[in-house]
Order: C-alpha cells, then structure tokens, then sequence
C-alpha cells in the first residue's frame, strides 16, 4: 500500500454520500408515504397515542394510591418491659412485687374505620416473699414438657 495515496485528496464530486444518492432519497420518501397512508397524520404529530397511555398509567397509579392512602398502621415490637415496685425510704427500700412483659407484638390498623387488631405478649407477675427473701410468681409460667414457656 502506497501511504501517499493515503493523503491524495479527492475531488468533490467523486465521493459518494448518501445525502447526494438518488437511490436513497427515493426509498426513503416511499417509506415515508407507507408510514401516513398506515398511521393517522394528527396521531403523528401530536404523539396523542403516547398521551392516552400516559394518562392510563397516571389513572392506574391515583387508583392505587387512593387505596393505601387511607390505610393506617402501627407495628410494635418490645423484647421485654420490666416494672417493679418498691417500697420504703431513700436507700433502704424492698421489692413488693414486678411485672414482666416480654416478646411484646401488635400489629393495628385502620383505627379510624375498620380497626384491625393483633397482637401476643408474655407476662410475669412475681411477689417477693419476705421469709424467704425470695421472688414467688403470682401467675405461673405455662411450660411443657420439653421445658419451654409457652403463651396463651
């Protein structure tokens, strides 16, 4: 290959471009007449079929939005809440009784309408025995056989 020939400019009306192709020209004003004589002209322009699927999708998206919009809710999750009641003056007080309330969980909804409500807790309610200096429950533990408390 000869690099000079490489740089040689050609004169203007040797190159072919497609813009000064006849062939070219023709096939795309054929196609362009296919496409009106297929489609309505004023869809075309205004693009009116695009505009009626947009304005499905913002229907579609209000409707959804209307049916979670009144939709109230409320989730609450405690391991466990402990209170104990004591009784005496300044620091020599003693432990009356306490209150344990463990894997706390409700779950409410739409209270202003249709409340929906569920909910589970565990409770423990203990005395301390002064004899025994010791925590007696006053509510017992429900546990079976494998040793596990269950719930009611």
């Amino acid at each position: 290959m000869n690099s000079k020939s490489i740089f040689d400019p050609k004169a203007f009306k040797d190159a072919t471009f497609c813009l000064f192709n006849k062939q070219s020209n023709e096939t795309d004003s054929k196609e362009k007449e296919e496409l009106l004589e297929e489609n309505d002209l004023l869809e075309l322009t205004t693009d009116s079929s695009s505009q009626k699927k947009y304005q499905s999708k913002e229907k579609e998206k209000e409707k959804s939005i209307e049916k979670y919009a009144n939709l109230k809710e409320l989730i609450i999750k405690l391991n466990i809440l402990q209170v104990k009641v004591e009784l005496g003056n300044g620091s020599s007080t003693r432990p009356i009784v306490a209150v344990y309330l463990s894997n706390i969980f409700a779950h409410i909804q739409n209270w202003s309408t249709d409340i929906l409500l569920s909910s589970s807790i565990q409770v423990e309610l203990p005395l301390f025995n002064d004899h025994l200096l010791a925590w007696e429950p006053l509510i017992e533990p429900f546990i079976d056989e494998k040793g596990i408390v269950q719930s009611l």
